[in-house]
């Protein structure tokens, strides 16, 4: 509310302080902090800023502007205006884009509708409005130059030589101090033998001691009495500032007329030509114009309705153009697709318009958490664009509250069901790409992380390295052996102590929440890493199992999950979350949950020079486990180190192949048909 109408010192008399797009000048020139966390309603605001500029005069505040360098004006009635040397006309004036804003890039717009070849020269230090550039930039190129720099300067001045016109939309004089105005384009056009033409647009013309002052429409508005004629119109007795951008728009129409009439010259008569518009002028000529018959205005006001006469001196421009949109849809209601673009995605209908969406964002507490409050109105906002851009209807609305319902019902303490809905429309991994580019950005390493998923269970036991997750192993399940090692990513060392939390379906596609007969905590369990980092157990090899296809198939979704094994690996605060998968499918992953990492079993055989030099006893007798190739042998083979094969005694006996899956520094799957046979169900 920095760039509002104020009452001032004297009651009578309005001002229009305007912080431009870095309010902290305005607001430290009145004698406020540029932010106040405490004051979080509209009227709390407007009220806070109005009791400081009533301390004011419009000279006192004159004066505050100069020394400022900002851009508010008193309100002036009409004839007040026409009292102050600013009144008489000028010259039109133009560009050949170096312009922001409105009516600058509206010159250029125009130019490129004639078919020009528009380049819209700017700058990343300097700030512009987003939803202008959709309206302003079309038909345009764009790149950007610091004129102030000696590089910029040399490409610019590269650049001129070839252009015919010039659109110049900043701040009076500007362009001059940095040797690019007026007499630059004379030596131009001398020393390549043909003119330029050379527009300005600005806001109080170029006469007078207001022509380099800054400005924009609202303060042409309100300075040449067009804000009070806005309210008489309205039948108050108060400056209100008139909806829509129309005098940035008409002063660029101006402009271009004038640039188009200097091509024209130039071509008919020869020379330069320098063509000048301005805001204030453009107001000059709807004064000109006159206004509406009475009994016309009357009809006017009539069809406006009550959300727009209900504006007041301190509502802001987005607020009064707002509700004349509301007004225009309701009279023409074939109208659905005007869209408030000053608020954002807003479609204009009904009578909860952005207002609304304020007040339940300022709801929250004085005292709610910043960030809370940063993302809570973030949330808010988007939800209520959502639901008017695609003019959700209560029926839809009905149905997707019965699709959270329903999962509410099926959620417990094991089974997390909100998140499985955020899984299907890919929430939950969008959420971990950000936080993982966050941490790219912040260079901080992390592994790049899968979902949580809704079967994750806080309350899974621990067990030791080398024991099984599987207890209840499915007749047509393969054991595998999984093991990996968790490293920095500064120093690339093994960490000792990490957990490595994992679970998995079963081949029925179910987790034991879900299928009474699976044992508690079957295919789930959480194992410390050794000394060096490393981790390893044995569970069921990954298999793909379809989903419940109902909503799916509206989707044309695909139908199953691929084959994947879960592992969180949690240390210290550094939470990595991993999907081991090999299954091409995830790339069509029905649940939008599985990453496609480049982890995938590392069958090979083994050379015959291979070691395997470590065994594990798997029960309390004499049969051992190759670690590296998971063969069954016992202690009267001749080696006690390693299967016969591994110690060199034996060939290779699983049908003409051994496979080994040693590799210190990742995480590898090991399919053991052999284990499978020679133990029975649900042991290893």
């Amino acid at each position: 509310m920095s760039a509002n109408l104020y009452r001032t010192k004297r009651p009578e008399q309005y001002y229009h302080i305007h912080g431009s797009l870095e309010a902290s000048t305005t607001l430290r020139m009145i004698g406020l902090e540029p932010f106040r966390p405490d004051l979080t309603e509209h009227k709390d605001i407007v009220d806070t800023i109005e009791s400081h500029v009533e301390k004011y005069t419009i000279e006192e505040l004159e004066e505050l502007n100069a020394k400022h360098t900002q851009a508010g004006v008193p309100a002036f009635k009409h004839e007040e205006f026409l009292l102050t040397p600013h009144v008489r006309p000028n010259l039109l004036h133009m560009i050949l884009e170096l312009c922001r804003i409105v009516a600058g890039p509206t010159m250029g717009r125009i130019l490129a509708e004639y078919g020009a070849d528009v380049l819209k020269i700017t700058s990343p230090n300097l700030s512009d409005v987003p939803f202008f550039q959709v309206d302003g930039n079309m038909g345009k190129h764009a790149a950007n130059i610091d004129l102030k720099t000696v590089e910029g300067k040399r490409l610019f001045e590269e650049l001129v030589q070839d252009v015919d016109v010039v659109l110049d939309g900043y701040r009076p004089g500007a362009l001059s101090r940095l040797g690019y105005g007026t007499q630059f384009m004379t030596e131009l056009a001398k020393k390549r033998g043909h003119g330029v033409v050379y527009v300005n647009e600005n806001c109080f013309g170029y006469e007078g001691e207001w022509a380099s002052r800054p400005g924009w429409q609202q303060i042409a508005d309100c300075v040449t009495g067009l804000a009070w004629e806005q309210g008489k119109f309205m039948g108050i007795d108060e400056p209100i500032v008139p909806p829509f951008p129309i005098s940035d728009y008409g002063t660029g129409c101006i402009g271009a007329i004038a640039a188009l009439t200097g091509l024209y010259n130039r071509a008919t008569i020869g020379g330069s030509w320098h063509g000048m518009a301005s805001l204030m002028q453009y107001d000059l000529l709807l004064f000109k114009a006159g206004l509406y018959p009475a009994d016309v205005q009357a009809s006017l006001r009539k069809s406006a309705g009550e959300s727009l006469s209900q504006m007041r001196h301190s509502h802001s421009v987005d607020q009064i153009s707002g509700a004349a949109l509301l007004s225009m849809q309701k009279n023409y209601p074939d109208s659905k697709d005007i869209s408030n673009g000053a608020i954002g995605a807003e479609k204009v209908g009904g009578t909860l318009g952005q207002e609304f969406t304020e007040h339940v964002i300022h709801a929250m507490g004085p005292k709610t958490n910043p960030r809370l409050r940063q993302v809570m109105s973030s949330f808010i906002q988007h939800i209520h664009d959502f639901a008017r851009e695609v003019q959700l209807t209560t029926d839809e609305w009905m149905l997707a509250v019965q699709v959270l319902n329903e999962a509410g019902k099926m959620s417990n303490e094991k089974r997390n069901e909100g998140q499985l809905v955020c899984d299907v429309i890919g929430l939950e991994s969008l959420v971990d790409d950000i936080t993982y580019q966050q941490a790219v950005r912040t260079a901080q390493p992390l592994t790049q992380t899968a979902i949580l998923g809704p079967f994750w269970r806080s309350d899974t036991p621990v067990r030791e390295n080398g024991t099984t997750i599987s207890f209840n192993t499915p007749k047509d399940g393969k054991t595998a052996y999984m093991f990996g090692k968790i490293t920095s990513a500064d120093t690339g060392k093994g960490i000792p102590n990490a957990v490595v939390d994992v679970w998995q379906a079963s081949t029925n596609g179910l987790y034991e929440q879900q299928d009474d007969d699976q044992c508690e905590h079957n295919l789930r369990g959480k194992f410390i890493t050794d000394a060096e980092g490393r981790y390893s157990f044995y569970c069921l090899r990954p298999t793909p199992y379809p989903v419940e296809a109902k909503g799916h198939n509206h989707w044309q979704r695909l139908k199953s999950e691929p084959d994947h094994i879960v592992e969180i690996s949690d240390h210290t605060a550094h939470l990595v979350l991993i999907a081991l998968c090999k299954d091409p499918g995830t790339r069509q992953d029905a649940m939008k949950v599985i990453a496609n990492f480049d982890v995938a079993e590392q069958n090979r055989p083994l050379s015959e020079n291979s070691t395997c030099s470590t065994k594990r006893k798997v029960r309390d007798d004499d049969v051992m486990v190759c670690e590296q190739c998971t063969k069954i042998y016992t202690e009267d083979e001749n080696s006690d180190t390693a299967c016969n094969f591994h110690s060199g005694q034996l060939e290779p006996d699983y049908d003409g192949e051994v496979w080994c899956d040693h590799d210190e520094d990742s995480h590898g799957i090991i399919d053991s048909d052999e284990l499978r046979r020679e133990y029975p169900e649900g042991y290893i």
